[in-house]
């Protein structure tokens, strides 16, 4: 049977599938475009938290749903069975993690953590349900859809004309980050996108003014990543563009098709990264324009062109078409190489700090081979692993992201998730090579650009963070893949005891039953989803306190923040720090204290728990804190320039033994605690 037929769901009414198909659409339509200068992670928690409401509202949806229909189909191994070994992979490893907070929800600036990681799943399995039968177009116009306000706030800001006043702690310096606060992760998002919006632009059966929108926004797109200048984004559209001409090339390709396409991609790879375009709004509008009129009108390639099989393709070639086939891939295998000899400089000096932050994750999994560390947990040990290179060239950048996603993974889970990991790539690589084979016509060019953006994800992944907005398209990627190219569940279902005694109820009761459950289920998850918007809300209201001198203010709004999310050791840093303006000074040692053991590996956390209990020293049980919080430093960080001041310390109160085995010999102190000491009137 042609993988895609639906053989074991027919029971869902077609309610069912229109709300199951809009809930994994809404991420798409929502999160690129999303941010919220009211928080504090302005760019981030509102976009993980639609991930997780969305994941919520699927769950308590298919609760719903197999309470009214009564049955359970019998799962695919292809599906169900790689995404629920990967799920309890994640589990596993965030349950053993030691630093389980850290593990469930992540970093508070990203928050991809095991929570992140399980709504993927659950957002991947309903893509894989719902688009088992049809939706595949559906797919590609809410990507295009999602790409339009990345690219048109990006503009706006390429312009000049950008109506937010970004601090230079928000914006790092760069004029252009558009809805994402990073160019990296804008440029990555687009091109993950722009592979979907040229399916689009040639796709013979769109209308014109589909066609020619689609190829007037795949051109804004590549002006986008010039301007973005983040090399990341380049090598991915230019590559994944000519893995879509591989797909879809079928020997009968003419000169202006390969124009259209191969054109941009050469442009992507070798023009833009040399820095030698950067068009001015106007000239970028009136190519793009251009680019959307060849698109438009004719069509640039015909439908019967995708009505065979690729493999029927090959085996029909005659012999100059096969010759063709080779060449084009020959010259586009040529361009990739011109165009990363060219660009190599760039990409050594892009790597920069990478090479030691992929070392230390390396070091960090064969400390624990098996299942890591835990998910969002490199931070806690990359200031005990780094080199003394690295501390001499950055000695205050302590990273807590590899800037890998495998490389994380590896950190963070160990074999087990990296295997799972693995297998989910292969499976859902060999769906799509399944539906490349088996799907015909206008279908076979969409899954192509649905290919080709799934390629440009883990292209990118390979030196970026893991994000939540650039995941999620992932996940629902991955999920359509695996509905158009994997075999569909068998007819038969899982018999429960009690399944045919509650098939026999009414079906309004069956409907009332799963109502119930369903609000059930997200009234209870929808409290945890939203909490930490919550408290990033109170965190940004307590900085704008804090800018405007209202100490008081603050305090009140860091409390609230601590109290939603009591496990975040960063909020209970800034806490110690307003309570210490506000002249609650054991109070400030309590909250960071406690911020240091919530982040252990973290040596600023360390020492501003030892400088407050140095500040409370007249009491002479202050003196032992102190002395553990400076040992906690050096745990941490033994070779950082925190050093000195914990030998200045241990020298102050005579244990001069103890400061010189710390003492490095260099004398640019930093805050010495012997100043400390004598500042406050300790003893």
């Amino acid at each position: 049977m042609r993988p895609g037929k639906n053989r074991g769901l027919a029971v869902s009414g077609p309610w069912d599938d229109v709300l199951r198909r809009f809930l994994c659409l809404l991420p798409l339509l929502i999160v690129p475009g999303l941010f919220h200068r009211s928080t504090f992670s302005v760019f981030s928690t509102p976009k993980v938290t639609v991930v997780w409401l969305v994941a919520v509202l699927l769950f308590g949806s298919g609760v719903v749903r197999r309470i009214r229909i009564g049955r359970f189909a019998r799962p695919s191994w292809q599906v169900e069975g790689v995404l629920g070994a990967f799920a309890l992979a994640v589990a596993i490893t965030a349950l053993v993690s030691p630093y389980g907070h850290l593990a469930w929800w992540g970093v508070g600036v990203r928050w991809s953590g095991a929570v992140t990681y399980l709504a993927y799943v659950v957002i991947a399995w309903s893509c894989a349900v719902a688009f088992r039968e049809r939706g595949t177009r559906q797919v590609v116009l809410a990507i295009v859809i999602g790409l339009v306000p990345v690219i048109a706030y990006a503009l706006i800001q390429v312009g000049g004309r950008d109506p937010f006043d970004w601090a230079p702690s928000m914006s790092f310096g760069i004029d252009v980050m558009s809805t994402f606060g990073n160019p990296n992760f804008t440029s990555a998002f687009i091109a993950m996108a722009v592979p979907a919006v040229v399916t689009l632009a040639v796709q013979p059966s769109s209308r014109r003014l589909t066609r020619g929108l689609a190829g007037f926004i795949a051109g804004m797109g590549l002006v986008c990543i010039d301007h973005l200048g983040s090399l990341q984004g380049q090598i991915a559209v230019g590559s994944t563009l000519l893995v879509l001409v591989a797909l879809v090339v079928d020997g009968r390709w003419s000169t202006r098709r390969c124009l259209v396409v191969l054109g941009p991609a050469t442009i992507a790879i070798v023009v833009l990264p040399l820095g030698a375009t950067r068009l001015g709004i106007p000239t970028a509008v009136v190519v793009s324009a251009l680019l959307g009129a060849c698109c438009a009108w004719p069509p640039i390639v015909e439908e019967k062109s995708f009505d065979r099989s690729v493999r029927s393709v090959v085996e029909d070639q005659t012999k100059s078409r096969f010759l063709r086939l080779w060449v084009g891939v020959l010259i586009g295998i040529m361009i990739l190489g011109i165009g990363l000899v060219a660009v190599w400089s760039r990409i050594r000096g892009a790597l920069g700090e990478r090479w030691e932050f992929w070392r230390v994750a390396l070091e960090i999994f064969v400390d624990r081979p098996l299942t890591g560390l835990g998910l969002e947990t490199f931070g806690t040990r990359f200031a005990e692993f780094r080199g003394l290179e690295h501390v001499e060239s950055s000695a205050s950048h302590l990273s807590d992201s590899p800037h890998s996603v495998p490389l994380g993974l590896l950190a963070g889970g160990g074999i087990l998730l990296v295997t799972a990991y693995c297998l989910l790539i292969a499976a859902t690589g060999l769906a799509a090579l399944r539906a490349l084979r088996c799907t015909r016509g206008n279908k076979r060019l969409l899954v192509a650009g649905l290919c080709s953006s799934w390629v440009a994800f883990h292209l990118q992944s390979l030196v970026s963070v893991d994000l939540p907005a650039l995941g999620v398209l992932h996940a629902v990627l991955a999920g359509v893949l695996m509905a158009v190219g994997s075999d569909a569940p068998d007819s038969r279902h899982i018999r429960l005891p009690g399944v045919d005694w509650w098939r026999q109820r009414s079906s309004g009761l069956r409907m009332g039953c799963g109502l119930l459950a369903g609000l059930l289920v997200v009234a209870v998850l929808t409290g945890p989803a939203l909490r930490p918007l919550r408290a990033d809300r109170a965190h940004h209201r307590a900085m704008v306190s804090l800018v405007s001198g209202e100490t008081e203010s603050a305090y009140r709004y860091l409390a609230s923040a601590t109290n939603l999310v009591p496990e975040d050791g960063v909020l209970w840093s800034l806490r110690s720090e307003v309570e210490l303006r506000a002249g609650r000074v054991e109070e400030a040692y309590q909250s960071s204290a406690r911020a240091a053991r919530l982040r252990p590996g973290d040596p600023e956390m360390s020492l501003r728990a030892a400088r407050n209990a140095v500040g409370l020293m007249v009491q002479p049980v202050y003196l032992e804190k102190a002395v553990r919080w400076y040992e906690a430093v050096l745990d941490a960080d033994p070779s950082g320039p925190r050093r000195t001041e914990v030998a200045e310390f241990f020298r102050a109160i005579g244990r001069t033994d103890r400061a010189a085995e710390v003492w490095d010999g260099n004398s640019d102190s930093v805050n010495s605690a012997a100043s400390l000491l004598d500042g406050r009137g300790a003893s």
